[in-house]
């Protein structure tokens, strides 16, 4: 098995708040892309997920005659979380689903993960270091689909037809709302009304005012 590790690693847990009202959640989009040249191939896409955020995964490439996708999200460890071959009858198509809520947005605990993208039925085994099913294999699909009469040598699709090496995907990471932080003129306020409150309370005690 040949792995395209795509290496990019977005972190959430460390968002710039500027001195502004709240604004909505941030929203991270990674849009994944490339060409497999042979049947067993995987791509590897690495991010790091912060605290209460949550995440989904889907391809768009099978429906642009791209060969039938897969999708499995790993944890740190390496251990199989969750998987998607087809997110609906007659779509080869795959989308990651929570299997409690049936939610496309799925909740997540803060850490690094690694979703694979291969072609179906090149499912993953219940560990990433134990690769996938078809590993070394690269026409596995020639086996299963092909006939005398089929003119590809990769990328055969159930039906026999010929589809392409092509894959699209994309990932949606999303942060929770950052916490509120006054406005500049806010701050000027509050330290006139403590001054006023009592100067010589603020002598024996600094105020200290954090913007995270």
């Amino acid at each position: 098995m040949r792995s395209r590790v795509l290496a990019v690693a977005v972190c959430l847990c460390g968002l710039l708040i500027v001195p502004r009202p709240a604004s909505a959640a941030a929203i991270t989009q990674l849009n994944f892309s490339g060409v497999f040249g042979t049947d067993d191939e995987v791509a590897l896409l690495t991010f790091v997920l912060g605290p209460d955020s949550t995440f989904s995964a889907s391809t768009s490439s099978a429906a642009a005659g791209g060969f039938d996708t897969y999708l499995a999200l790993f944890d740190s460890a390496g251990h199989l979380l969750l998987e998607n071959d087809d997110r609906d009858t007659g779509v080869l198509d795959a989308q990651l689903i929570d299997p409690f809520t049936l939610s496309t947005e799925i909740a997540l605990a803060a850490g690094t993960y690694t979703l694979a993208l291969a072609q179906s039925p090149n499912f993953a085994n219940l560990l990433l270091s134990d690769g996938f099913f078809f590993q070394n294999d690269p026409a596995f699909t020639v086996a299963l689909f092909g006939t005398p009469e089929t003119p590809c040598g990769a990328f055969v699709a159930a039906d026999g037809g010929c589809g392409t090496g092509a894959y699209v995907g994309l990932v949606t990471l999303t942060a929770p709302d950052p916490v509120p932080v006054p406005e500049p003129v806010t701050l000027a306020l509050l330290a006139a009304g403590l001054g006023c409150a009592g100067v010589g309370r603020l002598r024996r005690r600094s105020l200290r005012i954090t913007l995270n």
